[in-house]
């Protein structure tokens, strides 16, 4: 009796797993159904043609008509950006051939990932600016740490005889100094986040709040303070970095009190390059564009390249506050442009797509040695349908 009791509990058991396990294969073969006939071939297709509008359009791209029409006005926009990013990068406060990697990486993958044949992204003053004061923030706090370990370092082991041939270690063991061309990348990046996620919750309705009048006021003050940050080093003079509430006026305090500081030499040849930089454009310019088709890069002249180098995303925590706020400023001119952009060619442009696809391009551009750029109408006007027909201009 037992032994059938027994019988019976293992087979209802096995009954039970049995079907416990049918009802799992079920459930999965009900899932795979349904993924099937909601991501079918399709839908796979529109899916890749709306997150990279390349396959979109490339496709159908007529190679004949317009693939010199684009390299033309290509080749225009790269002469007109290159000198533009050594320019901005002395601005950014890292080297000039950064300038050059940030005006071909994030362009390059605006081409795959943008919506806009017309608009072409580039440095911009103002982010350059933002982004120097989070370098030296982070500088100032690197020095910092690294005075602490050296006292704590020179406590431990007592004085030390003048006399005697010791060195002290500048760093900790395993720390790497921090350039600046890390922190601009990790901004970049973290930015392209903030990008992605304004995408997702839809925030392109703040174009809506963005006048023509609240632009160009921002615009000017932006460059109010551009000019502030560059004037000590056309005057050869050391100014303290500034940052918070009421630095534009400390800066200028400083200005006028080292003004007696001023290298003449120095001074020399600011004046001498902005004069060469004039003639240049306003000589030169018109009797060459007879001869040649695309602007002559006279700022090339007057920069070095040194080497690359990449971001450090440990700093993420240090710089997140001050890069939100680099984030909202990118947005707010990367949609006015579009604004103007579309209203111009009466182009539909979709601005929560436009906001993907800056911050695609800024996270993977991050990966190279760039700082953080947006959409402006100086260049935009390159990508005119007289000069190009599609993002291969870009």
């Amino acid at each position: 009796m037992e032994g059938t009791e027994a019988k019976d509990s293992e087979s209802r058991d096995w009954d039970n797993g049995d079907s416990g396990l049918r009802q799992r294969r079920h459930r999965l073969s009900t899932f795979v159904r349904t993924l099937e006939e909601r991501y079918h071939a399709k839908t796979l297709l529109y899916l890749l043609k709306t997150g990279v509008p390349i396959c979109n359009w490339l496709i159908d791209y007529d190679w004949k008509e317009s693939f010199f029409a684009d390299m033309s006005a290509g080749l225009t926009l790269a002469v007109f950006m290159v000198p533009t990013g050594i320019a901005h990068a002395g601005i950014c406060g890292v080297e000039p051939v950064y300038g050059l990697y940030t005006s071909i990486f994030p362009t390059f993958l605006y081409m795959i990932f943008g919506n806009s044949k017309y608009n072409a992204l580039g440095p911009f003053a103002i982010l350059s600016v933002l982004t120097h004061s989070i370098i030296e923030k982070i500088q100032t706090a690197e020095m910092e740490t690294q005075i602490m370990y050296n006292n704590t370092l020179y406590k431990s082991v007592g004085t030390v005889d003048p006399a005697s041939n010791i060195t002290f270690i500048t760093s900790m063991d395993d720390f790497v100094p921090i350039r600046p061309i890390h922190i601009a990348t990790t901004v970049m990046f973290l930015s392209g986040i903030f990008h992605i996620f304004l995408g997702v919750v839809r925030a392109d309705f703040l174009s809506c709040y963005l006048s023509e009048q609240v632009m160009s006021g921002f615009v000017v003050g932006g460059f109010v303070h551009v000019f502030f940050s560059q004037i000590g080093e056309c005057l050869g003079i050391k100014l303290p970095p500034r940052d918070g509430p009421g630095s534009l006026l400390f800066r200028v305090q400083d200005l006028f009190e080292r003004l007696p500081e001023t290298q003449f030499a120095t001074f020399l040849i600011s004046l001498a390059s902005l004069a060469f930089l004039t003639f240049s454009r306003h000589v030169l310019d018109p009797w060459l564009s007879s001869v040649f088709e695309f602007p002559i890069p006279y700022e090339l002249l007057l920069a070095s390249f040194p080497p690359p180098a990449l971001p450090r995303f440990e700093l993420i925590p240090s710089i997140f506050v001050t890069t939100l706020g680099i984030t909202i400023v990118t947005v707010a001119i990367h949609l006015t442009v579009v604004k103007i952009v579309e209203n111009k060619h009466h182009e539909p442009i979709n601005s929560c797509h436009e906001l993907y696809s800056l911050g695609i391009v800024g996270v993977l551009s991050s990966a190279f040695p760039v700082f953080p750029v947006t959409s402006i109408f100086a260049r935009t006007l390159v990508g005119s349908p007289d000069k190009n027909t599609t993002q291969v201009t870009d």
